[in-house]
């Protein structure tokens, strides 16, 4: 799926593989202040914003941190015609090409980070997520306000090399409005960040929907014989949910022993037969020995990433705040907290950090630089993006020109590594690599034919 969130996340930061990130669900009109629940905001969007030569967009990118205590709210823009790329957005046949072109003339705008922790805890959510491509301009960072607990900060990035490719035609628009958002945001009104996935602890699940052969099925089938149901949210289309699901059904076979089991929630843009014979063919390959279901309204009105995991007691009851991304090192031990009556999924003691590392363990994980390089026969290739992924997240980048593509990350990290787009003339590498205990990797792309 690529939409604004797609391109969004391609050069602002680098998040768990989710759903697209949704425009900016406001309220009001143009004339009165636009109010920005996922982020928090209240403000006065000055009257440049809404006619523009480039494209302006607002984005809230939700939480930042696994605990869900640091939310971000982004503009940026694009050196092109506004309709031109409102069209480009909105298509359903947009281009990989047309993403990259896209993706060259956009800039930073204006943020606003907020968080119920310390300023420094925030930034350091952020600075975990962020692109290499941008970095924090910290001696800029402004405090705007407070509301319902939460602070909310100005955080301007060090934009190098970022404005130039706006191109002349679009810079003078660009600088003057983020001048004007910056203002803006100064005058904003705060409050507590909308976080529909933090809402769903305490919720009761009452539902009836069906399972992938068509036969209905209810919540109370699912989860009354089980002590705690642990529910996994996933799509054929989510590389993370398809690679966790060999080790899901081995969590299923030993939590049974514990009156527990799993159930999965499968959401498609479309179910049709041909996806729903994938889904079955993918269950099948994995070994998968636990429920699957077609996603209820009540869960697909709240999940915006994937996978996406939480627990539900014998009633039907969600304990704790779901978790997002893939984390198989950590199921069982969040289920293990709430049998013992524990607390949040993301705060339980069994995922605090032994503090009592040995040094031989904290020198592993310091960072170190992994890079890729991708040739031909006649040597390197410029503008390949390259996906490093590791079980937490996913980090974009484009090799330079020695076709070098560089990624900071702990040493000894064990990396998936994917060509999500090969330059023009190329063919398509659909091949996953891997880079395990060393840093470089050396891939050669073949000419299309």
């Amino acid at each position: 799926m690529k939409k604004a969130g797609t391109l969004i996340l391609g050069t602002l930061l680098a998040l768990s593989l989710s759903a697209a990130v949704p425009a900016a669900e406001t309220e009001g009109k143009a004339e009165e202040k636009t109010v920005i629940k996922t982020a928090g905001i209240s403000i006065d969007m000055p009257e440049e914003v809404h006619e523009t030569k480039g494209y302006i967009e607002g984005a809230p990118l939700g939480a930042l941190d696994e605990d869900r205590h640091v939310y971000m709210m982004a503009f940026y823009y694009v050196g092109m015609p506004a309709d031109t790329v409102r069209t480009l957005l909105t298509s359903e046949d947009l281009t990989e090409e047309e993403i990259k072109d896209v993706q060259k003339k956009q800039t930073y705008l204006a943020s606003v980070l907020a968080t119920d922790k310390d300023l420094d805890t925030a930034l350091k959510a952020l600075e975990e997520q962020i692109s290499e491509k941008l970095q924090v301009d910290r001696e800029k960072i402004e405090e705007l306000g407070q509301g319902d607990g939460f602070t909310f900060y100005s955080v301007p990035f060090i934009k190098d090399g970022f404005d130039a490719a706006v191109g002349d035609e679009y810079a003078e628009e660009a600088e003057k409005l983020e001048q004007t958002l910056i203002a803006a945001e100064k005058e904003a009104d705060f409050f507590e960040p909308e976080d529909l996935l933090k809402e769903m602890s305490g919720m009761k699940l009452q539902f009836t929907t069906k399972d992938l052969e068509g036969n209905t099925v209810t919540s109370e089938e699912l989860f009354s014989p089980n002590k705690i149901t642990m529910v996994n949210c996933w799509g054929t289309w989510c590389h993370f949910c398809v690679g966790e699901m060999a080790e899901l059904a081995q969590i299923h076979t030993r939590i049974q022993e514990k009156g527990c089991g799993i159930v999965g929630m499968e959401f498609e843009y479309q179910y049709d037969e041909d996806t729903l014979a994938e889904a079955a063919q993918i269950m099948q390959e994995n070994g998968t020995n636990y429920p699957n279901v077609i996603m209820p309204d009540e869960i697909m009105d709240r999940v915006m990433e994937f996978p996406t995991t939480f627990y539900v007691d014998s009633e039907g009851n969600i304990l704790g705040i779901p978790v997002t991304g893939p984390a198989v090192d950590k199921y069982e031990k969040i289920l293990d907290g709430y049998l013992a009556g524990g607390g949040t999924s993301a705060e339980t003691e069994a995922e605090k950090p032994d503090t009592a590392a040995s040094a031989d363990e904290a020198a592993v994980s310091a960072p170190v630089v992994y890079s890729v390089t991708v040739k031909d026969e006649n040597g390197p290739v410029e503008g390949a993006v390259i996906q490093f992924c590791d079980d937490s997240s996913c980090s974009m980048e484009t090799t330079d020109g020695e076709g070098v593509a560089k990624h900071e990350g702990p040493a000894g990290n064990t990396y998936e590594i994917h060509v999500l787009v090969a330059p023009e003339g190329y063919a398509e590498d659909e091949t996953t690599y891997k880079l395990e205990g060393t840093a470089n990797l050396d891939i050669t792309l073949k000419k299309a034919e």
